[in-house]
């Protein structure tokens, strides 16, 4: 099955949130609309979704889509917010009805037109699990002519660029993928957003295990400018520390990347991750596990299994171990599979 890998600099792989979606709503009449009109603009402008996006602070977003009159509600920015709180929340098909609905809607700014093509393309690619080898190649191709549309109505639109650089990247012949498109990406990429383009390098070459090569490109993503990716490639430089065994910096990166990014539950996991895989202070590992737990969660984050998994290892490293077993128990409680709990509870035996 056709698989590819859309890199966003700002997390849209999303999860169950603390609060509901707003629903659809019903047709808006002539005369409700001439009776609102007044009340349109008391909403004023949208909070700005990407940089809320990007350090998991969603609230604001939701805050400021209740405070809107039907009317405001339905107008095509609003909608894209609402498109995207759907789909953390799970509800795709309102995502999708509500970005379908924006696009219909949105006559007059090509920026925005250009944002909502590739929330299309990302809800799209959400369809490819469930798609055979055909509609895998079609959903794909439908996928590419949405980026190419975006980055031609705003051609300084950087995470339409990087759907782009890793459609053709990743994407066989047969769906359209072509190596010079790739490169044309990349040299776009590498004017409007270096530091970006420098943390997508860090995370390949992280995954070809060269960490060191990945610290170098990780601290020019860092060091350059303003980027959206940030807390990310903290997470991620952090885990390039930790192989390479630099456990105390791993951690002082991390103390410092939960200080300015509190909401991100990732970034506490990690740091609870560095104090089980070291041995290292131990009742700050625990308390941040503890802090993961109470944070709402991505798709990019530990299941809770894991984190009681965790939390076992450091309870057995702090020679607690009917706090362990419990820990451990309790994992396995909420997935029986979760096998590296089940060895560890069989080790307390």
């Amino acid at each position: 099955m056709l698989r590819i890998f859309v890199f966003v600099s700002f997390a849209l792989l999303l999860i169950a949130a603390l609060l509901k979606p707003i629903h659809a709503q019903e047709q808006v009449s002539n005369e409700a609309v001439s009776e609102s009109l007044n009340d349109v603009s008391s909403a004023g402008s949208p909070p700005d979704l990407d940089a809320l996006w990007s350090t998991r602070n969603i609230q604001p977003l939701r805050d400021w889509v209740s405070s809107l009159n039907e009317v405001r509600a339905n107008r095509p920015d609003a909608l894209r917010i609402r498109a995207r709180l759907a789909q953390f929340d799970g509800d795709l098909d309102q995502a999708q009805e509500w970005v379908e609905q924006a696009l219909e809607a949105v006559s007059d700014s090509p920026d925005l037109k250009s944002r909502l093509l590739f929330e299309r393309a990302n809800l799209k690619l959400n369809e490819l699990d469930d798609s055979g080898m055909f509609r895998s190649l079609r959903i794909a191709r439908s996928v590419r002519e949405d980026f190419e549309q975006a980055v031609e109505l705003d051609p300084d639109y950087i995470p339409a660029w990087f759907g782009l650089l890793q459609y053709h990247s990743n994407a066989p012949a047969i769906a359209g993928g072509r190596e010079a498109r790739a490169e044309q990406a990349r040299e776009q990429l590498t004017t409007l957003a270096p530091a970006r383009l420098a943390g997508l390098d860090a995370l390949q070459l992280l995954g070809q295990d060269k960490p060191e090569a990945a610290l170098e490109r990780f601290d020019f993503a860092l060091a350059t400018g303003s980027n959206p990716g940030r807390p990310q490639w903290l997470l991620y430089k952090s885990l390039a520390l930790q192989g390479l065994e630099r456990f105390d910096e791993a951690a002082e990166l991390l103390e410092q990347a939960i200080a300015e990014y509190p909401q991100h539950a990732g970034l506490w996991y990690q740091r609870a991750r560095v104090s089980a895989e070291s041995g290292l202070n131990l009742s700050r590992g625990l308390e941040a596990m503890l802090e993961y737990n109470a944070l709402p969660h991505w798709p990019d984050d530990p299941e809770p299994a894991a984190a009681w998994w965790r939390i076992g290892q450091i309870q057995k490293l702090m020679d607690r171990t009917e706090g362990a077993r419990e820990a451990f128990e309790y994992s396995l409680s909420l997935d029986p599979e979760f096998e590296e709990s089940r060895q560890a509870l069989a080790e307390l035996e």
